[in-house]
């Protein structure tokens, strides 16, 4: 295995040896080229716009032949991923009004029948302390309205609800800075059914579970 690992790493070591030597030919060809189109110019201004345009296409071919030869080259093209990489976790971290993402898979659980008790859970996406405050609204033909007062993780259906299907918006806060993340949200899978004569459930959990 250690030999095997060794083969490895020395062919590794020569193809990019052998791509520096390609890249030094490519560029010292460029500068060349330059400077003999620089040389007609000077020397013969009324040089063919044929002989003119030959020369600068093969100075482009060797222009792209020498920035493949750099974007295939494994120390060429790796730094630059990463900053690509970087820069795109990065803009997908925030929304637009910079709140960064700090709950994610959010969900109702419950059984949706008038008396009944729904709660909101997420999972923390970052491994930080924080609060979670939460909004409860009633969703009729696209409209949302709010619910006075349901404003926990967990809600108790009423008979306001029956016929209607509800939905959840938490707003995390990270503790230590009070810096609002993004918030997120759920539905009911199904319009609250009426109550079938069992118990009504308790009042509101304090918490959404992070």
């Amino acid at each position: 295995a250690r030999t095997r690992k060794e083969a490895e790493e020395t062919e590794r070591k020569e193809e990019e040896r052998r791509r520096r030597v390609e890249e030094e030919q490519l560029t010292k060809e460029g500068v060349d080229q330059v400077q003999t189109h620089k040389k007609q110019a000077e020397n013969a201004p009324a040089v063919s716009a044929e002989s003119g345009a030959a020369n600068g296409h093969d100075l482009h071919k060797t222009l792209d032949r020498l920035e493949s030869v750099r974007s295939n080259s494994p120390s060429g093209s790796s730094t630059g991923d990463k900053e690509r990489k970087k820069k795109k976790k990065k803009q997908e971290d925030v929304d637009e009004q910079g709140r960064p993402v700090l709950l994610k898979n959010c969900e109702i659980r419950g059984e949706p029948v008038e008396g009944g008790k729904m709660t909101a859970f997420a999972k923390r996406a970052k491994k930080i302390e924080i609060a979670c405050t939460f909004q409860w609204y009633r969703v009729s033909n696209g409209a949302e309205l709010a619910i006075a007062g349901a404003d926990k993780a967990s809600y108790v259906l009423s008979k306001s609800d029956v016929g209607l299907v509800l939905k959840v918006v938490g707003l995390p806060v990270v503790k230590e800075t009070s810096q609002h993340g993004q918030p997120v949200t759920a539905t009911i899978s199904a319009p609250v059914a009426p109550s079938s004569g069992a118990e009504p459930a308790t009042t509101n959990a304090a918490e959404v579970e992070v």
